[in-house]
């Protein structure tokens, strides 16, 4: 249980009050049951009023009772292993239309929870330091290479000094390890989270590279250990693998962005790519 909202309530026991403790005791042992109980069932099992519950949630940090339950929902359902989740997709899900309709609801939630928890500041932090980075690296392993070789296609395009590590082990940190202050690393990674990625984020921070990471949250173990966060929804209660709409959303206005940031720049590295390609006869 080492997941951050269990850290936090641990971290805060010791000031609690008797009652508050013992909702956080339950909460701890109990964690696996939470997302399908309401706080008065929470409140009737503990022996305090609904109240208790709803301020306990505030004094760790919450805006309260469903807010907690979320994210304890999101650790329980990582905890499954993808076959699992597959198993209770193709249960759950009657018709292939009704399946399409599913993905389609829960993508377009996941980009709406994205804009509403946007950090306009983090974001544009992020494009600074790209924009004006020695060197750029961009991490991400599994499933996130994807979105790695995505995100290094734009950027190189515009001109901008860009390598792409996309698995893990010896060359990854043999890459790494070439890292100098003035570099930006910039880690993609989303859950079940991989321990190389977690592993070259303390390395490139020890080098003097500034880290940004893209992940699903702020508090979750690869958002902890960067300089800067960028939160995209992964959420995909349909399927048995993270939901990645939301963080191509984010892509595409990083690129956008630094884009209008680098705008001579991207001009003459675009016009290049025209000139090679009318040379080449590249495109139908």
């Amino acid at each position: 249980m080492a997941a951050p909202v269990f850290q936090i309530i641990e971290q805060k026991i010791p000031g609690l009050s008797t009652g508050h403790q013992a909702i956080a005791e339950y909460i701890l042992r109990n964690y696996k049951d939470i997302p399908s109980l309401s706080a008065q069932e929470v409140a009737e099992r503990v022996g305090v009023s609904d109240a208790s519950v709803i301020r306990f949630c505030q004094s760790v940090g919450f805006s309260g009772y469903s807010q907690l339950k979320d994210e304890i929902y999101e650790i329980v359902k990582q905890e499954e292993p993808p076959s699992i989740k597959m198993q209770k997709t193709l249960m759950n899900v009657k018709e292939k239309n009704e399946a399409v309709a599913m993905v389609f609801k829960d993508v377009l939630s996941n980009i709406e929870k994205t804009f509403s928890a946007f950090d306009h500041r983090s974001f544009a932090a992020a494009v600074g330091r790209l924009s004006t980075a020695h060197r750029i690296l961009l991490l991400g392993v599994g499933s996130c290479a994807s979105l790695a070789e995505f995100l290094g296609f734009h950027l190189k395009r515009l001109g901008l000094p860009v390598e792409k590590i996309t698995s893990g082990g010896f060359w990854m940190f043999e890459t790494l390890g070439t890292l100098q202050p003035g570099d930006v690393l910039v880690v993609i990674s989303y859950p079940r989270y991989s321990r190389d990625t977690l592993r070259g984020m303390v390395f490139a921070k020890k080098k003097g590279a500034s880290v940004i990471a893209i992940t699903d949250n702020m508090h979750s173990p690869i958002g902890q250990g960067a300089d800067l966060v960028l939160a995209a929804k992964s959420t995909n209660p349909t399927g048995f693998a993270n939901s990645y709409a939301a963080t191509m959303v984010i892509l595409d206005a990083l690129v956008l962005n630094i884009a209008l940031d680098n705008k001579e720049k991207a001009a003459r590295a675009l016009a290049g790519l025209d000139e090679a390609n009318k040379e080449f006869d590249f495109y139908l």
